[in-house]
């Protein structure tokens, strides 16, 4: 690491240079997806809350419309009884050194997920949200997937919020999330 000069912003040269292109945020969480600059194609995620913060890599950016379209379903469908084919939900969302980055739909609760680090060891750390914070996390992850589906510097914040409510409610383009279930139910069967 350099040494910084007052005013001077640090990098940290294990990590390449990346720049936003992705942001959603909703009471105190904020999901945020980045892209490289330099070298090969990556994208960094983070999910910031009230209590913690994680960043891993994702294998591809349309990993956050699918986590936002299967979220969206639990908060809109709350009524949704435990053990229904649509809770219980797991799905890759990347890799942090080497451990697999998830995000779990609680069997018993349908508006509880976590955020799971799996190691390879079978070692795991699990980040419960429910409640409020289950709906915010659900908000900013359609707000960040409305911005990596619509980019661009003349979409204005009416139609960003539209998109995010597309895609939280199924309504948007792409697989909706009976689809994006079945494809979870044939990758783990």
């Amino acid at each position: 690491m350099k040494a910084a000069k007052q005013g001077q912003i640090l990098e940290d040269e294990s990590r390449p240079a990346c720049g936003q292109i992705a942001l959603g945020v909703s009471g105190n969480w904020e999901v945020a997806v980045d892209e490289t600059v330099t070298g090969p194609q990556r994208w960094i995620a983070q999910v910031d809350g009230p209590d913690a913060s994680l960043t891993w890599e994702l294998e591809s950016p349309e990993v956050i419309e699918k986590a936002a379209r299967l979220l969206g379903d639990m908060n809109l469908h709350g009524e949704v009884s435990a053990g229904s084919q649509t809770c219980g939900w797991e799905l890759e969302l990347g890799r942090l050194a080497g451990c697999g980055v998830c995000l779990v739909h609680d069997t018993e609760s349908p508006q509880r997920c976590f955020l799971l680090i799996r190691s390879p060891d079978h070692g795991a750390l699990r980040w419960t949200i429910a409640g409020q914070d289950f709906r915010d996390l659900t908000a900013a992850f359609a707000q960040a997937a409305a911005e990596l589906v619509s980019p661009g510097p003349n979409v204005t914040e009416a139609e960003l919020a539209g998109r995010a409510e597309e895609i939280r409610s199924g309504n948007a383009q792409g697989a909706p999330a009976e689809q994006v279930f079945a494809e979870l139910r044939t990758k783990h069967s």
